[in-house]
């Protein structure tokens, strides 16, 4: 699988080293120290990606980036409690980004994991692999009080999977609430359930809840921390997004590709009623109130997007209480799915060329009554950054073709910016990572 994988990204990228001036040589980061020492206390910043794993048929591409220097060391914790974690650790030279096989570090199965980095300006990202689908998202970097996962459909076929990954040496127990279409489900099995230190859990919903039209979850932890996220999938692809917060405005830069027809899942967890905006914007206008509706109490919504435009848009969701929000869109192309920016920034890390050897673009939204002066600099050695305006409440597509592992995007004004990755296995929605 592996082989197929970087003979693919081989082939795309000799096509376009014909048109572009070959970068000077990068020295390869070195990997697998033997021993590797508990240099925590020299680390700012660390990333948990909840969706990692490992086989002969599939691979996870961890994508680390930062923007100085620095050291980043991986973690596989082992759910073997006598058995030593998997680790890899190296240097980032300046601004650089670099591509790591989980299979490279720990060939085991599912592997979720930590990224520790020495500064704090930094990010990791995780794409998984195979030949029939593909999944991945931004990892993540903070802990909420509660955690909020705008879920899916488990009707025939439809796969809906919860991981709760607990990387800590203390145990982690969490109360998870589902409501759907017809209101709070029963799920004594996810009451007070523990997640032992360094290991994960994973829960089959489309067996426990069938047959719904749309479930959401609610996360409160009640000792330690645990990261949640959700695995989606149909018979011709899959999709994946990590937990998030609540906000009363969410951007998504990114809706469709390919095709793929592109909604909205809202979760209202409030015990009253919140109405939403649905603002459109594409490259050549935009529309405020596009849709507007009512959400019931404590009940997820799927709303649709794919008649508010033709072509790419982006959307900002603005409620009346704070909500959580994801989009999904599946047909076409493929199945895909990410979580929404709270505000917009104005520098941004996220994933580069395409790890399948398929088609990539950086999403720039700028929701904003002024034109925004935007960088796109390529994290690899002899590239240049990409100048362009995105203009005021406008939506533009950045084709990734330079072979760097990420991009860092620089603007003047805040925008909010995603990625998407499209290949023969199917679509990949990427949240981008907003640097503060």
């Amino acid at each position: 699988m592996k082989r197929l994988l970087w003979l693919a990204a081989a082939v795309a990228l000799g096509a376009a080293a014909v048109a572009a001036p070959a970068p000077d040589p990068v020295a390869e980061p070195v990997f697998f120290d033997d021993v590797v020492t508990d240099v925590s206390a020299a680390f700012a910043g660390v990333w948990y990606c909840p969706r990692a794993e490992a086989t002969l048929e599939l691979d996870t591409v961890l994508t680390v980036a930062a923007t100085e220097a620095a050291t980043a060391a991986l973690t596989f914790p082992n759910p073997v409690p006598t058995e030593e974690p998997d680790r890899a650790r190296f240097s980032l030279s300046g601004t650089e980004s670099v591509d790591v096989l989980v299979s490279d570090v720990a060939l085991r199965g599912d592997s979720p994991g930590l990224v520790e980095f020495t500064v704090p300006q930094a990010a990791a990202f995780a794409t998984t692999l195979s030949d029939e689908a593909r999944h991945g998202d931004v990892c993540l970097d903070s802990v909420p009080k509660v955690w909020y996962l705008p879920g899916f459909s488990t009707q025939e076929g439809e796969q809906l999977e919860l991981r709760l990954f607990n990387p800590f040496p203390e145990p982690a127990k969490l109360t998870v609430l589902a409501v759907s279409e017809i209101g709070v489900e029963p799920l004594p099995e996810l009451q007070s359930v523990t997640v032992s230190a360094r290991s994960w859990r994973d829960f089959d919903l489309a067996t426990t809840l069938r047959f719904r039209n749309v479930l959401g979850l609610t996360l409160t932890p009640e000792e330690g921390l645990a990261f949640p996220s959700v695995l989606i999938g149909t018979g011709e692809d899959q999709a994946s997004w990590p937990a998030t917060r609540l906000a009363d405005t969410w951007e998504f830069p990114l809706t469709r590709v390919g095709g793929a027809a592109p909604r909205l899942v809202v979760l209202n967890p409030d015990d009253q009623e919140t109405t939403i905006a649905i603002d459109v914007f594409t490259p050549e206008a935009a529309e405020e109130d596009a849709r507007t509706q009512t959400l019931p109490p404590a009940t997820p919504v799927v709303v649709e997007l794919e008649d508010l435009a033709d072509g790419p848009m982006g959307v900002r969701l603005r409620a009346s209480r704070p909500v959580a929000a994801a989009v999904v869109a599946g047909s076409g192309a493929g199945l895909a799915g990410t979580v929404g920016a709270e505000q917009p920034a104005s520098r941004w890390l996220l994933p580069g060329v395409d790890p399948a050897g398929g088609a990539s673009a950086v999403w720039l939204l700028n929701t904003d009554t002024a034109d925004a002066t935007v960088s796109v600099q390529p994290l690899i050695a002899g590239e240049t950054a990409v100048k362009l305006i995105v203009p005021a409440g406008r939506l533009r597509q950045v084709l990734v073709d330079t072979g760097a592992p990420a991009y860092l995007v620089d603007a003047q004004s805040p925008v909010s910016a995603a990625w998407s990755g499209e290949s023969a296995a199917g679509i990949t929605y990427v949240a981008g990572a907003a640097l503060q």
